[in-house]
């Protein structure tokens, strides 16, 4: 007996499909018992039940932002080592705590982003556009005045 999985392609026309799909690939496991082969179809590699009831917008959207939650964790986490650290030179170490400052909101920030996704995509990309062109701008730095 030899087990084999191939790949094929399915006609909305001709099989029942979502509606809005030409065509969608379906796995196919080969049996073959000597001579013959048997082709049955394999429910688990169904691509569309992968989802949990969320629209395709949803689920690249709670990619895009979890991917920025991540990314400004990380960042954070380098940034704070090389303030601590003393790896940065002097110029920028005058002004890394109001960088500090600044890029400190970005994880909680898009941990926002992540959790709005589930409430309106359009919604969490905006902000996503506002968070954009506030880490682009330079950070305020503290007057001597206002650290006292």
């Amino acid at each position: 007996m030899h087990l084999g999985l191939a790949f094929k392609m399915r006609d909305a026309q001709t099989e029942s499909a979502p509606i809005g799909t030409d065509r969608m690939p379906q796995a196919i496991i080969a049996v073959e018992n000597g001579s013959k082969s048997e082709w049955q179809h394999s429910a688990l590699a169904e691509t569309d039940t992968y989802h949990f009831g969320a629209t395709d917008e949803t689920v690249a959207a709670v990619v895009f932002n979890g991917t920025y939650f991540v990314i400004a964790g990380f960042f954070n986490v380098l940034w704070r080592h090389a303030v601590r650290g003393g790896l940065l030179d002097s110029a920028t170490q005058e002004s890394a705590a109001a960088i500090s400052r600044q890029y400190a909101v970005g994880p909680i920030s898009y941990l926002i982003c992540l959790g709005l996704t589930w409430i309106s995509v359009p919604a969490s990309l905006i902000l996503n556009i506002a968070l954009a062109f506030f880490f682009a701008l330079p950070p305020k730095e503290r007057s001597t005045r206002d650290r006292a």
